[in-house]
């Protein structure tokens, strides 16, 4: 009489149970270790917003006019870790302040400062909401520099953290709105090269020298996206020779004061980003 190998029903389903846990575990390792190869070659851009994981291209095109809620939606999602970045969030103020410097809105006042003028009257809400906040940081004089700024993102803070992802969707709502985006929130795949340009801009920027390349518009023009990609410092040093004196003047100013935005946040005890900022995503 033969025995019967048939495993309890318990036991079989245990077997299938951990055989799955396995296979789970398996594909979890292998996306960490593609992860961490991706980290050490360089290629940490998202491709799904960008067709690419690495652009190594350079070039001098301005990406969607210089909108800068489209550009910074754009790079936030191309070098997306899961988290906003304090340091883009920054940039994205800085920029701000230098396109109400290149209006008239602001005036550079001398010492690093900048005189804030009128709220006046915007085209886009969201703008204008931010402007509302640096009227108020402006106090009675109307001045702002990197301490009054940073003393009144303290005591504005929850009202001036939570705009950079405001800002997120909001270019990312204008994306859509003129056919960049899918029903989904994602670059339609023939959008890729237009969203490739904000890193090829982005690496032009950063070594305006060594690039080769001639920029096809007044330098001026590259200023606010130039801000908003992290770029003020390599420009201040570089072309800030070519740009009128007002101009030169506003983005040593900007960016000083704008990093004020991160001395709020260090402040608040949140040295680490990823544990406040809002998950970024497509909702």
């Amino acid at each position: 009489m033969g025995f019967d190998t048939r495993l309890p029903v318990w036991q079989a389903g245990d077997s299938v149970y951990l055989y799955m846990m396995t296979v789970i575990f398996i594909l979890a390792a292998l996306l960490a270790l593609y992860a961490l190869w991706e980290r050490l070659t360089g290629n940490t851009l998202n491709s799904l917003y960008v067709g690419k994981s690495k652009i190594e291209e350079k070039g001098t095109a301005i990406p969607f006019e210089g909108n800068v809620f489209m550009n910074y939606w754009v790079l936030e999602k191309a070098k997306s870790t899961g988290k906003q970045s304090m340091e883009t969030a920054t940039n994205l103020l800085a920029a701000f302040l230098m396109k109400w410097i290149q209006e008239g809105r602001i005036e550079v006042a001398p010492g690093a400062k900048l005189r804030i003028g009128p709220e006046g009257s915007f085209e886009d809400s969201t703008e204008a909401d931010l402007y509302k906040m640096f009227v108020d940081a402006g106090g009675e004089y109307h001045l702002l520099d990197s301490n009054s700024f940073a003393e009144w993102a303290k005591n504005h803070f929850s009202s001036l953290v939570p705009y950079p992802d405001r800002a997120q969707k909001h270019g990312r709502d204008l994306l859509f709105a003129q056919g960049y985006l899918d029903k989904d929130k994602f670059p339609l795949p023939e959008k890729y090269p237009e969203m490739s340009q904000v890193i090829e801009l982005e690496n032009f920027l950063k070594d305006i020298a060594q690039s080769g390349l001639t920029p096809e518009r007044p330098w001026e023009d590259y200023l606010v996206t130039g801000v908003l990609l992290g770029c003020g410092d390599q420009m201040r040093s570089q072309i800030s020779i070519q740009l009128p004196v007002e101009l030169s003047a506003g983005l040593d100013a900007v960016v000083r004061i704008a990093m004020g935005y991160k001395e709020a946040v260090k402040r608040e005890g949140l040295s680490n980003w990823d544990q406040y900022m809002f998950t970024s995503s497509n909702d």
